[in-house]
């Protein structure tokens, strides 16, 4: 019976992961499709990835760009992926537990994006705070969607049921 339990705990934190993944995976792709169709909103992910290179201390830039050669930026840029979706789906997850420090985190990535994005050349700011907050919003939006839609938030929302802790394994009913 604990096995079972732990079983339900894990696809619990799965389903919020992949929840938070996909909405991060939006955000992504409404931010570089804007930078794609009005070049004065900058590519976050560059931007964010210029600014590692700016913070990273000299010797370890260099050793990295001489190990890694013309793949420096990609890999960079991928790594800054990767972990962004990870910490999404981190977020969701914690917004099973605690809607406010979810979009606390949230609100943080998008202090650090407008932060990478100001940091650049020639942007249009309005168009670029607009661009980042409403694909946040996106993202959240859609990751919101999927946990309800699986039931996770109203397992989350439910008291009586114990929380996270107890899962009826009924499918979650339609709006």
């Amino acid at each position: 019976m604990a096995n079972d339990t732990g079983e339900r705990e894990m696809n619990v934190r799965r389903r919020a992961f992949a929840a938070g993944a996909v909405g991060m995976v939006v955000t992504f792709g409404v931010v570089e499709l804007v930078h794609g169709l009005y070049q004065l909103v900058p590519s976050v992910l560059l931007a964010v990835a210029q600014r590692i290179i700016e913070l990273t201390p000299g010797d370890f830039a260099t050793r990295a760009v001489e190990t890694l050669g013309a793949a420096d930026i990609p890999t960079l840029i991928a790594s800054v992926v990767i972990l962004t979706v990870a910490l999404a789906g981190f977020l969701a997850y914690l917004s099973l537990r605690s809607r406010v420090a979810a979009l606390f985190g949230v609100g943080m990535l998008a202090v650090v994006a407008l932060f990478a994005a100001f940091s650049e050349p020639f942007i249009d700011p309005v168009a670029t705070v607009l661009t980042v907050l409403g694909a946040l919003g996106a993202g959240t939006g859609i990751a919101f969607f999927l946990l309800r839609a699986s039931g996770l938030q109203e397992r989350a929302a439910a008291p009586e049921a114990g929380g996270l802790a107890e899962y009826s394994g009924q499918p979650p009913q339609p709006f």
